[in-house]
């Protein structure tokens, strides 16, 4: 993908579903080529949408810089190549993609949903109404000024997402309780 160079490359991995928003994601990249940015898509995952989704591409004429990569068993070195990460769900439950992304150091883009907000930060520069053209303005944005990656440490989140486990269904009193700290400290070994 050497060809790729001085290419703002945008990946979004997931399945290929309504509720994913990729449908959504292929007209704000429309936009975005139609202001003249030279960019590509890189699309992972598979689904329902599929077909729809590169019949979609076609008709609007991005089919040449949208690459379907289907279902990777591994998409870190896809989302690592990427510039940047466009998550444009209608609604998420975690948003684990986006934990990825941001311990590769990969900027995200993301709906203005809570599991996302509650990722990238309330007021973050890469939260989008979910309208084409509000994505649209957060890709161009990204490709003009850059996104701001969200301070991430995946240790101390892990750590955090562990204690909060431990508290709510042990109701174990976390700040003090050596049994978390054992167990805490076997998940960061």
């Amino acid at each position: 993908m050497s060809h790729l160079t001085g290419v703002k490359k945008f990946v979004c991995v997931g399945r290929l579903s309504p509720e994913k928003g990729q449908a959504r994601l292929l007209r704000a990249f429309s936009k975005l080529i139609a202001s003249g940015e030279n960019a590509v898509l890189m699309l992972v995952g598979s689904g329902p949408s599929e077909r729809a989704l590169k019949s979609l591409a076609r008709r609007i004429g991005i089919q040449e810089r949208v690459i379907f990569l289907g279902r990777l068993s591994n998409p870190y070195p896809v989302i690592n190549f990427a510039d940047c990460l466009v998550l444009p769900s209608d609604y998420e439950g975690q948003g684990l993609v986006l934990l990825e992304a941001m311990t590769l150091n990969t900027p995200c883009i993301g709906s203005d949903i809570p599991s996302i907000r509650g990722i990238l930060g309330n007021g973050h520069a890469g939260l989008s109404k979910r309208t084409a053209d509000d994505l649209a303005k957060k890709m161009l944005h990204f490709c003009r000024e850059g996104i701001d990656l969200p301070s991430f440490d995946p240790c101390t989140y892990n750590y955090l997402a562990m204690r909060s486990f431990y508290s709510h269904t042990l109701g174990l009193n976390t700040e003090r309780s050596p049994e978390f700290e054992v167990s805490a400290a076997s998940t960061q070994a």
